[in-house]
């Protein structure tokens, strides 16, 4: 479950791309396209991609200018590097930019 910064709650399918206006990419045919508000443009157009798969949600950073940070239930932080992909297996605090998104896996242990 990805929890949105107005508070919609989404079940991730095998992909989806956030950022203020973002773009179908071929390489990930089908995926959901989740446009943010962000008033302030601390996002990119196409900010980041999550692919689901069964016990883990892999985040990359599509070389926003703001960077993408992963903050865990354990409080672990991590910066990504673009294009990097970083896997996310418990509950964890996504950072685009100047939003704050929140990942969800509920029954997951």
């Amino acid at each position: 479950m990805l929890v949105l910064p107005d508070g919609r709650q989404l079940v991730v399918p095998s992909a989806l791309r956030l950022g203020r206006d973002p773009a179908a990419d071929p390489t990930a045919p089908g995926a959901l396209l989740v446009k943010l508000d962000d008033p302030a443009k601390s996002i990119s157009k196409t900010h980041a991609q999550l692919i689901a798969s069964p016990g883990v949600l892999t985040i990359t950073d599509l070389n926003s200018t703001n960077g993408t940070r992963v903050t865990m239930s354990d409080g672990m932080q991590m910066v990504l590097a673009s294009e990097a992909p970083y896997s996310i297996i418990s509950d964890a605090e996504i950072r685009l930019g100047d939003l704050v998104l929140a990942i969800r896996r509920s029954g997951a242990h």
